[in-house]
């Protein structure tokens, strides 16, 4: 995509060759899934405010498939797809598309507030309701991928929902942030709306991935906790559980004491984190085996430099 010439091309890997696809006038965007390598054979493209179905093999562009009604179609609010169809939201609207383009999209509900995020579960779309200026509740709902009603499977007016980008089979990964201050928690529930689970003073902090991806399965392996949280996030111990199943509970270690707050990202059992230093602010990084007791180490320990990991293959 280039911003400059406002046209979209297709290249070939090295970029000696590239040929047009479209032109557009204000903005053009991939709405498939960020960061998760995979080949695709169809690719859901936002050119200004449509959405276009790309078929990889024939290098064809659909006609348009769904126009956007808000007056900010944001390609940012996470999209999903299940392999056979694009799930996104416009406005209040949860909608799908098939990838091969064959026909418009369709909706799957209309909910009362504005949805801010769309996640996938076996045989359930997930997505969160309500933001800052608009709402006074936040909830996190699923429904049916083929549509019907929504079942609610977590609403608050205290606290702001945010589901961790790890839905994975049957459960859907989200914290609880209190509104007006104190320690966050960490929540798991099924797609369908059973069982609910809640761990307070904690948060999902990270995940890994599986090696092999898929669009069918899931792509998670396991789920990063950290537990012993205060209000101002400072914690004190990281844990892992397996993502398919909320089970499985590996205690990987202590984080460092001058070390409250780490994120984690990991590629099959490896993971490393980037831990942030209480007086200096800089970050420190960290590594563990996903699976493996007491593996959590230290691996730079410099008060004076900022330190981060570098997601290596982000689409973004």
């Amino acid at each position: 995509i280039d911003p400059t010439a406002k046209k979209v091309s297709r290249c070939d890997q090295d970029i000696s060759v590239c040929n047009e696809v479209i032109t557009f006038a204000d903005s053009a965007h991939s709405r498939d899934i960020h960061g998760v390598p995979f080949t695709p054979d169809f690719v859901i493209i936002q050119v200004d405010n449509t959405l276009r179905s790309y078929n990889v093999s024939s290098n064809t562009l659909s006609d348009p498939l769904y126009t956007f009604t808000s007056s900010d179609p944001s390609p940012f609010v996470a999209d999903v797809e299940d392999g056979t169809n694009h799930y996104f939201s416009d406005g209040a609207s949860l909608l799908k598309v098939p990838r091969n383009g064959t026909s418009t999209a369709t909706l799957l509900i209309q909910d009362p507030a504005p949805i801010t995020g769309v996640f996938i579960t076996t045989g359930r779309v997930v997505y969160t309701a309500g933001e800052f200026s608009t709402s006074t509740t936040f909830t996190i709902k699923s429904i049916s991928t083929g549509g019907g009603s929504a079942t609610t499977l977590v609403e608050s007016t205290e606290d702001f929902l945010d589901v961790v980008d790890g839905t994975q089979g049957d459960f859907v990964y989200y914290n609880r942030f209190p509104l007006l201050g104190g320690p966050p928690v960490a929540g798991a529930i099924k797609g369908d709306g059973s069982p609910l689970s809640e761990i307070p003073n904690a948060f999902w902090s990270g995940l890994s991935v599986r090696t092999s991806l898929a669009f069918t399965g899931g792509f998670v392996d396991r789920m990063v906790l950290i537990v012993g949280c205060d209000q101002n996030f400072v914690c004190s111990t990281v844990k892992t559980v397996l993502a398919d199943t909320n089970s499985d509970e590996v205690f990987l270690g202590k984080l460092p004491s001058d070390i409250g707050f780490a994120s984690f990202f990991g590629i099959g059992d490896d993971i490393l984190g980037q831990g942030e230093i209480f007086a200096t602010g800089s970050g420190d990084i960290l590594y563990g085996r996903a699976s493996v007791p007491d593996s959590l180490i230290r691996v730079t320990d410099t008060a004076d430099r900022d330190e981060e990991v570098i997601s290596v293959g982000d689409s973004d």
